[in-house]
């Protein structure tokens, strides 16, 4: 429709460019508002390395059992993996405690 509005010169293409960056302004804004209401994203900057390396208290654990329980309702991850892969966070994130220590 917008390429017969330009062939037709009802609109110009100057136009047709404001209307597809206001579209896309639209999208980013919508994407940028699922994101933020998605618990499963609000939970996800648990996986960021640098967080886990400074997070000495339960929060990134805490979004971890939220991400676990979000996927084992979806059927995505088996609930008696939950435990094994919590373990291994927990170890993870002392191991990578432990470097950043020496470190600094």
């Amino acid at each position: 429709m917008l390429k017969e509005l330009v062939s037709s010169q009802k609109i110009s293409e100057k136009r047709v460019l404001e209307f597809r960056m206001d579209c896309r302004k639209c999208l980013l804004t919508l994407a940028g508002k699922l994101q933020e209401k998605s618990p499963l994203v609000c939970s996800m900057d648990c996986l960021d390395p640098g967080r886990m390396a400074s997070n000495k208290d339960s929060s990134c654990i805490n979004k971890l059992k939220n991400i676990l329980k979000l996927l084992t309702e979806t059927k995505r991850v088996d609930e008696n993996e939950c435990d094994d892969i919590l373990k291994q966070y927990r170890k993870f994130i002392n191991k990578t405690a432990e470097k950043k220590g020496r470190f600094h």
